[in-house]
This record gives structure tokens, sequence and C-alpha cells, in this order.
């Protein structure tokens, strides 16, 4: 137990750098896919506008 506590772990700087690279395609993805599917949605009437 003392030896994982001892253990030399990497900085934290290299743990968010793999989150941030590792989560960059879904976000490119639902910048894409998600105002298609409401422009899809909306030309066959299935979803409509909030009106204000």
């Amino acid at each position: 137990m003392v030896t994982f506590f001892a253990a030399k772990l990497p900085g934290p700087i290299i743990f968010i750098a793999g989150s941030i690279t590792k989560g960059l395609p879904g976000i490119a993805i639902q910048l894409i896919v998600i105002p298609l599917l409401m422009l899809a949605l909306e030309r066959y009437g299935i979803a409509k506008r909030a009106e204000k």
C-alpha cells in the first residue's frame, strides 16, 4: 500500500490534455449532427420551433 502512494504519477496536465483530445470528436459530432437532425425533423413536420 505504501508503494502505491509513493508512486510517481505524471502531472495533471497530461490527464487534462488526454480528456480534451478524447472529447473533441464527440463535441464536433454533436455540433454537426444535432442541427442537421433538427432541420430534418422540422422539414418533415415532426418538430416545430418554439415561438416567443
